[in-house]
């Protein structure tokens, strides 16, 4: 009989192109969003782009190899009346933890349904397969 083993679920990062994501010290400017990950480019005016997928990202975040300077390519005064705190996901604990999952497990469920055309951005399509939603969450 195969044994097979389900790998933990990879974190899936939120960077915004005025962000300053800092990689074992070099500094990158987000680039473009992947299915996959991102391309960054280097702050330091050599043009160099770097990929780096969900797994890599995850790996620098447990390793505290990655530092997130949120809106750091913003304007002074943008910067001041915009930015709020943040926290990264992985690093809340407990219940709200379990609360995020599930509505993360739910969204993910829904953006594989609509990949599928199985489900619209409309109340009525939503509500229509809210139980395949449902147990598609329940398997993420």
């Amino acid at each position: 009989m195969l044994d097979i083993q389900c790998s933990p679920p990879v974190p899936k990062y939120a960077f915004d192109q005025h962000d300053e994501i800092v990689v074992s010290g070099i500094s990158y400017r987000p680039h473009a969003r992947r299915d996959w990950g991102y391309v960054f480019t280097r702050t330091d005016s050599t043009g160099v782009a770097e990929s780096f997928d969900n797994g890599k990202l995850a790996h620098l975040v447990r390793k505290g190899l990655l530092r997130h300077n949120k809106g750091a390519f913003l304007p002074a005064e943008v910067r001041r009346n915009q930015l709020q705190s943040t926290t990264i996901m992985s690093a809340v604990r407990g219940r709200v933890a379990e609360a995020m999952e599930f509505r993360c497990a739910f969204v993910e469920a829904f953006l594989e349904l609509e990949a599928e055309g199985a489900v619209k951005r409309t109340d009525r399509s939503v509500v229509r397969a809210g139980l395949r939603i449902q147990h598609r969450a329940a398997e993420i």
